[in-house]
């Protein structure tokens, strides 16, 4: 079967089927083709040829008997095959025949970026520098750049040490990305740093995702990412028992948290979506290879400037990592962009080959390890990490163009968490205020000027529990008209 065989109903019959092969075990070839299928999917019009291509291989690698050649009586004609596709099908049997289909999908759905320098005052079309943080620091009677970069990720302090950092899987060959039917076995492709042009973002495995503020970079991980939490898609008011079950369901729980805000000055309980996560700070030195993914975006299409603030780098040893703060995220709706405030729960220091806190860090130790000996870059960084996390909570980045009915779920409804659900159960040690403003006009958010477009002041002003199973919720104090926040 060639490309010109290929007519426009069997494209179609191809395009409806859900998911071709199946995605169990992780990170066989079929879990490897779903992945690489979500980005070249979103392609297919641009990539027509590609699409016929791909199809070819599908149909010649289901045809192929596994003998030194095809089985010419076995052969079903192509449009009747892909007319009675019956997914899952069975995956390639020959190697090489694996390796070209997702091959092809990595070309239709990913794009390499170049590699950007740390030092340079602009970068691309948003004039954005690669990381706004900048330290000069003094080695051998020079000065050096250093970039000071932020990740968000359910990754513990320990899982840190375990993996010395976050290296770089495909380097490493995980995931059976050395296998030969991995196109990431080959050095043509394993030494590039890949966007995503359907999910537009970093590829998981071939960048490690950064950011150059903690306000990007709480957002992250994603609480829409079903790869990490499962959400019920409904509003919190209307749980069941099997909707808090979903919840523990994905690799790490969603929680909810009972907090104390205000409302337009009123002061009322409210139940938000919660989850725990970590926000490590990293030092990015100038031969680090490192990416500006929102810049590549901007490259592409200049109508998704914003859309995508993600940087990238190769891998982060753990030498480079300097600090972490240990998170618990109130989640003002599904969506990374509805907003999320961060409250500080550990704050840690890494040094050597464990994590410390700060009482047991002294700075001068800090500066020989992380800083080449210069105390004043050492000093610096660790007023800024200080200020961080002492200040109060850390407000996420919002998309408030976006919102269109954005305003509290208020609800009568009496809800109670059904008995016997086990969670976690942890008061707030200091309540803290914060305060995200939503009057409806230009206003200041942090340094940012917004036009927020909803009606609302909402005032968090504490945490006072976070778990699943924290109380009967029909006891919140205040209005009998308690607030909700989840799908609405």
């Amino acid at each position: 079967m060639f490309p010109t065989d290929v007519t426009a109903p069997m494209v179609q019959k191809f395009l409806d089927v859900p998911r071709l092969y199946a995605i169990d075990p992780e990170f066989e070839f079929g879990w490897w083709y779903s992945y690489f299928w979500k980005e070249a999917k979103s392609q297919v019009d641009a990539r027509k040829e590609d699409l016929k291509t791909l199809m070819s291989q599908i149909y010649n690698a289901a045809q192929d008997t596994g003998k030194s050649a095809l089985d010419v009586k076995q052969q079903m004609a192509p449009g009747s095959w892909f007319d009675g596709l019956k997914p899952p099908i069975k995956p390639p049997m020959r190697d090489y025949r694996k390796r070209e289909i997702l091959t092809t999908l990595l070309r239709m759905g990913f794009k390499a970026m170049p590699v950007a320098a740390i030092s340079s005052d602009k970068a691309g079309p948003t004039g954005k520098k690669l990381f706004e943080e900048m330290l000069w620091i003094q080695k051998n009677n020079r000065q050096l750049p250093l970039a000071i970069g932020y990740r968000g990720v359910t990754t513990t302090y320990d899982q840190v040490l375990k993996y010395e950092g976050a290296l770089n899987r495909v380097e490493l060959k995980l995931l059976h990305m050395g296998d030969k039917w991995h196109p990431f076995s080959e050095d043509v492709y394993a030494k590039k740093m890949y966007y995503r042009l359907g999910s537009n973002d970093n590829c998981l495995y071939t960048v490690s995702s950064a950011a150059d503020s903690a306000k990007i970079a709480v957002g992250f991980p994603l609480i829409e990412d079903e790869n990490i939490f499962r959400l019920p898609a409904k509003p919190i008011k209307d749980w069941d028992a099997a909707d808090f079950e979903r919840c523990r369901q994905g690799n790490f729980p969603v929680s909810l948290a009972h907090v104390t805000c205000s409302v337009n000055s009123k002061v009322q309980d409210g139940v938000f979506l919660a989850t725990e996560s970590y926000l490590y700070l990293f030092r990015v030195t100038e031969d680090a290879q490192a990416v500006h993914t929102e810049d590549f975006l901007v490259g592409i299409d200049r109508k998704m400037a914003g859309q995508c603030q993600e940087r990238g780098v190769r891998r982060i040893p753990l030498a480079d990592f300097l600090a972490g703060l240990r998170l618990h995220r109130v989640h003002l709706g599904p969506q990374r962009t509805d907003g999320v405030v961060a409250f500080t729960e550990e704050c840690k220091y890494q040094l050597g080959d464990k994590w410390v806190s700060d009482s047991a860090m002294t700075d001068d130790t800090f500066a020989t390890e992380k800083f080449h000996g210069d105390k004043n870059a050492a000093a610096e960084f660790l007023i800024r990490f200080r200020k961080l996390y002492k200040s109060g909570p850390i407000q996420g980045e919002r998309d408030y163009g976006a919102i269109k009915q954005d305003k509290p779920v208020v609800s009568t409804r009496k809800l109670a968490i059904p008995a016997g659900l086990a969670g976690m159960n942890q008061p707030v040690s200091s309540p803290v205020k914060f305060q995200i403003n939503r009057t409806g006009q230009s206003a200041k958010v942090g340094s940012t000027e917004v036009r927020t477009g909803v009606s609302d002041r909402i005032e968090i002003q504490q945490i006072i529990k976070f778990g699943l199973n924290f109380l009967d919720l029909s006891q919140l104090k205040g209005s009998k008209k308690d607030l909700y926040f989840g799908r609405s």
